[in-house]
């Protein structure tokens, strides 16, 4: 299976597999401190979107979300 990486993309940080993104995270500057948006996306279509206090904890709900697709759909 091909590993999951993370790169820079366009001002965010993308989570690729193989060529493909599949999740992406940003920060968000609201004038109430920095939250870091997470997407966790296959063929363009949003599956999932929340956000989180952290990249970090934004980083790990994409690869949570990516694992439990990839065990779903039986290659994990």
């Amino acid at each position: 299976m091909t590993r999951a990486l993370w790169k820079p993309w366009h001002g965010l940080e993308a989570l690729y597999l193989g060529e493909i993104i599949v999740g992406r995270v940003s920060i968000n500057r609201n004038g109430k401190g920095d939250a870091a948006s997470w997407i966790f996306n296959l063929a363009g279509a949003t599956a999932h979107w929340t956000t989180a206090r952290t990249v970090e904890q934004a980083r790990e709900a994409v690869e949570a979300k990516l694992h439990d697709w990839l065990d779903k759909a039986g290659f994990a």
